[in-house]
């Protein structure tokens, strides 16, 4: 039988963070930047570990700056693909700070020969293209997607033969957006530290 292919994790820590006002990737949630509390998450579960940024703030290995900027995340997740085509990637955007080791080992335990992506159904009842598992076999529909210049990730993870789980935790799937957003979550943590 023949194996899958080695899974690497990737932290989508790339954007703007134009609503937010603030950098999503450096906020603090679970007592260091969530880029880095995603990362020593994915290495918990043996992953070798990236981040994908639009500017590499440092010579570390494990950031991939993006080889096609201001397409949003598919740069990322094509920057990872290009780099390292034998793996397939675990890919998780930084403004999901309630993701945890148990919904990240619920998500690849779908992983299975024959299956070019994973996305789960999350909250708004459609697949998470931020929560997504990508097999390699789908670099070469990014790159046509590349240079048809459409950039919407969700074309993408119908190609082939995708899944679709419906999560059993969408909570664990809430995005921060906005101010009011990240309010929202800090105070479900609190309320949900002290009962």
């Amino acid at each position: 039988m023949l194996s899958l292919p080695p899974l690497a994790g990737l932290v989508l820590a790339g954007g703007a963070s134009s609503r937010m006002g603030v950098d999503k990737s450096l906020i603090e949630w679970h007592g260091k930047p969530q880029w880095m509390h995603l990362k020593e998450l994915m290495e918990s579960l043996g992953l070798q570990a990236f981040v994908s940024v639009a500017k590499a703030p440092s010579e570390a290995d494990y950031f991939l700056e993006d080889l096609h900027a201001n397409i949003g995340p598919m740069g990322g997740i094509y920057t990872a693909m290009k780099r390292h085509p034998q793996h397939a990637w675990l890919v998780v955007a930084c403004d999901l700070p309630l993701v945890d080791r148990e919904v990240l080992e619920w998500l690849i335990s779908y992983r299975e020969r024959g299956v070019s992506s994973v996305s789960c159904i999350g909250p708004g009842n459609f697949p998470e293209p931020l929560f997504s598992i990508w097999e390699p076999e789908l670099l070469p529909v990014l790159d046509a997607k590349i240079e048809q210049k459409n950039y919407r990730l969700s074309g993408a993870l119908e190609w082939g033969n995708a899944l679709h789980p419906v999560c059993p935790w969408p909570e664990k799937l809430s995005n921060i957006n906005t101010p009011d957003d990240r309010q929202k979550i800090q105070q479900n943590m609190r309320f949900n530290k002290y009962n």
